[in-house]
């Protein structure tokens, strides 16, 4: 999982799917501090057959939060966090950055970026600090759906 990093949808099918116990029974987070991208995802989560519990988050500040929870073994650890990129206070660079510096989430949980932006220093940064991928935020509903439906 680690050394792989996809930008486009069409290269996930396979690596989403490597291991088909991966995401069972373990939580979805999404940070944006776009309260509209929350639902957005909710409503294309809701189409597919996934059962996971999904969790919103405002801020990067606030999933740290959890993720220290993880660490206390307070909070169930996540299958996926899906963040994006430009954020007050701290961006999604940072928190992937300060995520990814605990050992038992070097490879796990898989981090996935999303941004208006598809600069290739965006990318090359997301990649640096150990998201698993990046991707330009859609203005297809279908196109979320489909990563909902990959995992």
């Amino acid at each position: 999982m680690q050394n792989q990093f996809i930008k486009n949808l069409s290269e996930s099918k396979s690596f989403l799917t490597e291991d088909p116990s991966y995401c069972v029974e373990r939580p979805i987070l999404v940070v944006d501090d776009e309260i509209d991208f929350h639902e957005i995802l909710f409503r294309c989560y809701q189409r597919t057959s996934m059962k996971n519990q999904i969790k919103f988050f405002g801020s990067a500040k606030d999933v740290l939060k959890y993720m220290n929870g993880v660490i206390e073994n307070k909070n169930p650890k996540p299958c996926l966090i899906i963040s994006d990129v430009n954020m007050p206070i701290m961006n999604g660079f940072e928190m992937v950055d300060s995520i990814k510096k605990h050992d038992q989430f070097k490879i796990d949980p898989m981090i996935f970026m999303f941004s208006c932006s598809g600069l290739p220093e965006d990318i090359y940064v997301a990649k640096k600090v150990g998201a698993n991928g990046y991707f330009e935020k859609s203005f297809e509903i279908e196109t979320y759906v489909d990563f909902f439906n990959l995992l």
